[in-house]
């Protein structure tokens, strides 16, 4: 199996930032799991569960994931610095509702965010 070396995940995420001090963004909320891949090295099959990676322009990364996804982020990745996961369906709050609170708790609720502009959900999985 072949294994994307850290340094090029690093060289990626040095382009992200890049972009983002061009266009004045404090973080990045990329959802689509091509991108979040491409960026981190999480590797998942995205269904009805959201899950998105929040990259800080000061380095730091959040991932939001299904509880389900937790083992799986730490076998796969040692780029992220925090996991916020939430409890399957059906949970008592709605995983939107709970990444929106963790954007708050992060301090980015005031804060320029880029997006990804490809759907989050890239098959017939999705919602």
């Amino acid at each position: 199996m072949y294994t994307v070396p850290t340094r090029e995940f690093e060289r990626r995420l040095n382009l992200l930032h890049g972009v983002m001090d061009e266009k004045k963004l404090e973080a990045a909320y990329i959802v689509n799991p091509i991108n979040i891949a491409y960026f981190i090295g999480f590797y998942y099959l995205q269904t009805e569960r959201p899950a998105a990676v929040v990259i800080r322009r000061n380095g730091d990364i959040y991932l939001f994931v299904p509880l389900l996804e937790k083992d799986h982020v730490l076998s796969q990745t040692r780029l992220v610095s925090k996991i916020y996961t939430y409890r399957d369906y059906p949970g008592e709050v709605h995983p939107i509702r709970l990444f929106a609170d963790w954007l708050r708790e992060l301090h980015l609720d005031s804060s320029t965010i880029g997006y990804d502009s490809s759907p989050g959900y890239v098959s017939y999985w999705g919602l």
